[in-house]
């Protein structure tokens, strides 16, 4: 798991880990509101058996960190899968753009040394928390 992971590490594998897991089941962006963003990562996380092994990814009250992990994302070119861009949504995007997702996935599960099924259970709970409007669904 993520626990022998730098914190930069670890942040950067929630968000690929994330990114790559809305993209396979078909979320192609989640709202930017911070209090809509916070509250669902709030919740998701503190759910997730595997968010012990990820010591320095924060989603308290007190401290947030996924708008700040997606935001960073963006500048990010190598040695990560995905990256988020932000605008009204957040919007996940793969960094390879001939990689599949499941190509993508393996490189997640590499990197993080997390299951991808589990990052797919992150990610619903956490996009389970949306309302309809804060979502865009692919085709």
């Amino acid at each position: 798991m993520g626990d022998g992971l730098t914190k930069a590490q670890q942040q950067a594998a929630v968000g690929d880990g994330i990114a790559v897991a809305c993209l396979a089941v078909g979320v192609l962006g989640v709202t930017s509101g911070r209090q809509a963003l916070q509250a669902a990562f709030r919740r998701a996380w503190s759910d997730w058996p595997q968010a012990s092994g990820f010591q320095q990814v924060h989603a308290s009250f007190d401290r947030n960190d996924i708008e700040r992990i997606f935001t960073k994302s963006a500048n990010r070119t190598t040695g990560h899968v995905a990256y988020w861009t932000s605008g009204r949504f957040f919007e996940p995007h793969l960094l390879g753009d001939d990689w599949t997702i499941e190509e993508a996935a393996e490189r997640v599960e590499s990197l993080s040394g997390v299951p991808f099924p589990a990052w797919l259970d992150l990610t619903a709970a956490f996009i389970d928390y949306f309302k309809p409007e804060e979502l865009q669904w692919g085709p």
